[in-house]
């Protein structure tokens, strides 16, 4: 290849990776907040900008931890309009893989924990006015 086509290539991989980044990043915050209940906990969950969340437990089996909340950076992929996959780690060394379907109103939560400890869960999604 010449150098101008070089150029040109480079410039539109450079441009479609910075849409990829834009999109990415505004779709958390169009996401609507939710609550849901798995495992002894309910939890809220809102999407932030630059695909961040936040989740919140408003019940938890001990009372220790009912307010605790975290902001996690996530890799958030929208599979169609209505469903979404998100993956992120958090400061406990858990890794959290979850599936947001918003046409049925339903998560698919994966856990696992740094030791290991594999939980699976599905809940009913409630939309916070």
């Amino acid at each position: 290849m010449t150098n101008a086509k070089n150029t040109r290539l480079y410039s539109l991989c450079c441009s479609l990776g910075l849409i990829f980044i834009l999109m990415n990043s505004a779709q958390a915050k169009t996401l609507p907040t939710v609550k849901y209940s798995v495992a002894g906990y309910e939890i809220k969950m809102e999407f932030l900008e630059d695909s961040q969340l936040k989740w919140t437990y408003l019940k938890a089996p001990t009372s220790a931890e009912v307010g605790m909340s975290a902001i996690e950076s996530a890799d958030i992929t929208k599979l169609r309009s209505d469903l979404y996959i998100m993956a992120w780690s958090e400061a406990s060394g858990a890794k959290v893989v979850d599936v947001f379907d918003f046409k049925k109103n339903k998560i698919y939560a994966n856990f696992v924990t740094r030791t290991g400890e594999r939980f699976k869960s599905e809940a009913h999604l409630n939309l916070v006015k």
